[in-house]
């Protein structure tokens, strides 16, 4: 029989969505009645994190398409834009508040689904210390089974030496790290990619690329060689420019010397399968970072027919792969199994 983690997935919960209200974020929330939609929205920006009524909040109806297509668990995390994004304009003590409001609802939701539900957490960055007590308490305390971090936190790259204690800790408790793209600050965007929602559909795709790669030019995947980072969207562009980043190493272009080469590094990370049905995608995944180190994800309930779309393809394309059995095993929830410990 075939089993099915998805480890890649999202959520909103109405505790979460009550706390931006009370503290009003500058986020702004429009629906739509014909669609059924509700559109959180920046206001500043016009950035659009969508809110589906029913599959966000609605859990009997998340279950209902896990069983539809034989989905066994999900690993969820709460959908953008979280905690960091800049869009929130919270107060530092706002933000620990909105944290530990998601995440005793995210523990909350994961007890009451223990065979079907593995819940992530979110921390306060830039509040270093106030990041590494949230994570202490989400996992020793909520039994949430890891945290979602962002390739930039208010701007700032997510390399930068102020979050080593957060990679500190994480690796000293093995705590597993989801890594979800961010849009950078308003200011630091270029015009042309304002428009056609690119900044969502190839932006997101090309931050985690930046972040992924200055992980591995900075040192901080030497420094913590045991850190369980996960990414979005099979790498993003990792797989498909790992020779060409490595040239431009070589010949000295990039400044920094790395250890080893840029193949053992992106390696040590896990990559989730969320292309949109991509069979190439995937199979070039599997070759360059083995798939010992795909993790079965659509980003549910995200993409078209709220997100039953992205489960559907993701399993045909998995299917599809160049891979054996034992492989596909392991994409669609061995190496979940390991990673995540239940």
């Amino acid at each position: 029989m075939k089993v099915i983690v998805d480890s890649f997935c999202h959520v909103y919960t109405q505790e979460y969505i009550q706390e931006l209200r009370n503290l009003g974020s500058r986020i702004s929330f429009r629906s739509d009645v014909e669609s059924g939609v509700t559109r959180m929205i920046d206001t500043l920006t016009n950035d659009v994190f969508q809110v589906y009524k029913d599959r966000y909040f609605d859990t009997a109806k998340r279950l209902q398409d896990m069983e539809r297509f034989g989905v066994d668990m999900q690993v969820l995390t709460v959908g953008t834009p979280g905690i960091h994004a800049s869009a929130l304009h919270l107060l530092p003590h706002e933000k620990v508040k909105l944290a530990r409001v998601l995440n005793d609802a995210l523990s909350k939701l994961a007890e009451k689904h223990p065979n079907k539900i593995v819940a992530i957490g979110e921390v306060p960055l830039p509040q270093v210390d106030e990041a590494v007590d949230e994570m202490e308490r989400c996992v020793k305390d909520l039994g949430l089974r890891g945290i979602q971090l962002y390739t930039t936190i208010d701007g700032i790259p997510i390399d930068s030496g102020t979050f080593m204690p957060i990679f500190d800790k994480a690796a000293h408790m093995g705590v597993p790290i989801h890594l979800h793209p961010t849009h950078p600050l308003w200011s630091a965007r270029r015009n042309y990619e304002r428009d056609y929602a690119l900044s969502l559909i190839f932006g997101y795709p090309f931050e985690s690329t930046l972040s992924i790669t200055r992980l591995i030019l900075s040192g901080v995947l030497d420094q913590y060689p045991n850190l369980k980072l996960i990414t979005h969207h099979t790498g993003a562009m990792c797989g498909i420019y790992v020779e060409r980043l490595q040239s431009f190493i070589d010949d000295g272009s990039v400044g920094t010397k790395p250890r080893k080469l840029v193949k053992e590094y992106v390696r040590m990370l896990y990559h989730d399968t969320a292309v949109s049905g991509s069979v190439a995608t995937l199979n070039l995944g599997a070759a360059v970072f083995g798939a010992d180190r795909l993790l079965f994800g659509t980003d549910y309930p995200f993409g078209p027919e709220n997100g039953c779309f992205n489960i559907r393809e993701t399993i045909r394309s998995v299917g599809s792969m160049s891979a054996t059995r034992e492989e596909r095993e392991k994409i669609f929830y061995r190496n979940a199994q390991g990673l995540f410990k239940f």
